[in-house]
């Protein structure tokens, strides 16, 4: 009978130490999310120093990104449009010059035409994205902010 006990937590105790040894799979062994497609949504900047100072406290842009996709390497185009405010510096369109997924994170540089750049990251979901931003330009911070896109197609 003592043996048959043992036996018993033996086994219980194996079959938690592999569920633990499954719930904890290595993020780079999770599929990658795909964000290929066309976003559409908007961007909202925060109402910190940078936003008072340049007049964009809570100002609001309509923004899209036309994204492809190769394994973890994410190209492609970003557009903005007039919300409550111009977009900032009145770039409408930029260019995705780094862009990559890794595991469940996203993270993009938008190179603008006129040399400034802006850092997006989110955590995809499907068919949503909900992240931040910060726009730089010559080292120094313009704006940060939170962005949201919904997948068009």
């Amino acid at each position: 009978m003592l043996f048959q006990r043992v036996q018993f937590l033996l086994a219980a105790a194996f079959s938690l130490l592999l569920s633990g040894c499954a719930a904890s799979i290595p993020s780079e062994s999770r599929p990658t999310p795909d964000v290929s497609g066309l976003w559409v949504g908007g961007s909202r900047a925060a109402c910190g120093p940078h936003g008072r100072k340049l007049g964009r406290c809570v100002a609001e842009q309509i923004i899209s990104f036309r994204l492809t996709q190769e394994n973890s390497t994410v190209g492609g185009f970003y557009k903005c449009a007039y919300g409550n405010r111009n977009c900032l510096g009145m770039n409408d369109r930029g260019e995705v010059a780094h862009g990559e997924v890794r595991a469940t994170m996203l993270s993009m540089r938008v190179m603008m035409d006129d040399g400034s750049s802006c850092l997006f990251s989110a955590r995809p979901q499907i068919g949503e994205m909900h992240g931040q931003y910060s726009c730089l330009q010559g080292g120094g911070l313009l704006e940060k902010g939170d962005w949201y896109v919904q997948r068009a197609y």
